[in-house]
C-alpha cells in the first residue's frame, strides 16, 4: 500500500514537473518568436545600400489588394492601365511630410505622405497584380520607376531606365502634374543608388542607362 502511494506521489510530480517544462519552453519560444519577429520587422523596414541604410516600407503580401483590384477593374487584364490607375491614385493623395515613418496603409489613411512614402504605396499597389518596379534614392529623395513592356501606351515626352534588357519609366509620384514616364529632372549622376524591390537588391549603377524620347 505505501509503494503505491508513493508511486502514485511520484507519477504526479513528474506530470506536474513535464507541465512546468512545458509552459516554460511555450514561454520562452513566445518570447523568441516576439524577438525574432521584431528583427524581420527592421529588416524589412530598412535596407542597406552600400555605406548607407534607407527605409524601406513595401507591403509584400496583400494588405493593399483590395484597393490594387478596384484600381483594376476595368482594365481587362491591360498591364498599362492597372500600372495607370495605381500611379495615378497615388498621385492624388497630397505630398504630406511627417516626423514619423509612415507604412502604406498609414498614408492611405492620412490621406497623404512624403515622396518615400507615395513611393512605397506605388511599389506596393503594383506588386498585386505582378507589376515590376525599382526604386531609385537620391540624397534627399526617393522615386519609382516601373517596368512597362508597350511603349506606344505612354504620353510623350518619356523618360525611362534600361536595366538588363528591361525599360523602366520614371513615375514621380510627389510632383505636381507627373505621368507614368514624365521627366523630374533626376538623372543617373544625382543617383544614390537603385534598388530592385523584387529581388531585394541594389542594383549597380554601371549596369543602368538613362533615356528619352524625342
Amino acid at each position: 500500500m505505501v509503494f503505491k502511494n508513493r508511486l502514485k506521489i511520484r507519477i504526479v510530480f513528474y506530470v506536474v514537473l513535464v507541465i512546468v517544462i512545458l509552459m516554460i519552453y511555450e514561454r520562452k519560444m513566445t518570447a523568441y518568436n516576439e524577438s525574432l519577429s521584431e528583427v524581420n520587422h527592421l529588416k524589412l523596414r530598412y535596407i542597406k545600400v552600400k555605406d548607407r541604410y534607407f527605409k524601406y516600407s513595401v507591403y509584400e503580401h496583400g494588405e493593399v489588394k483590395t484597393i490594387a483590384d478596384m484600381l483594376a477593374q476595368g482594365c481587362n487584364g491591360n498591364d498599362f492601365c492597372e500600372i495607370n490607375n495605381d500611379f495615378n491614385y497615388v498621385m492624388k493623395l497630397p505630398y504630406k511630410e511627417s516626423q514619423i515613418d509612415r507604412d502604406p496603409s498609414a498614408v492611405i489613411n492620412q490621406h497623404g505622405g512624403d515622396c518615400d512614402e507615395k513611393a512605397y504605396l506605388l511599389i506596393s499597389l503594383l506588386r498585386q497584380h505582378g507589376h515590376k518596379s525599382i526604386l531609385i534614392f537620391t540624397k534627399e529623395h526617393a522615386f519609382v520607376a516601373i517596368n512597362v513592356r508597350i511603349d506606344g501606351a505612354i504620353e510623350k515626352p518619356f523618360s525611362y531606365l534600361s536595366v538588363r534588357g528591361e525599360k523602366y519609366y520614371y513615375a514621380e509620384t510627389a510632383a505636381d502634374g507627373s505621368y507614368v514616364g514624365w521627366f523630374n529632372n533626376i538623372t543617373l549622376d544625382q543617383f544614390d543608388a537603385v534598388y530592385d524591390t523584387l529581388l531585394k537588391k541594389e542594383i549597380p549603377l554601371d549596369e543602368v542607362t538613362f533615356s528619352q524620347s524625342k
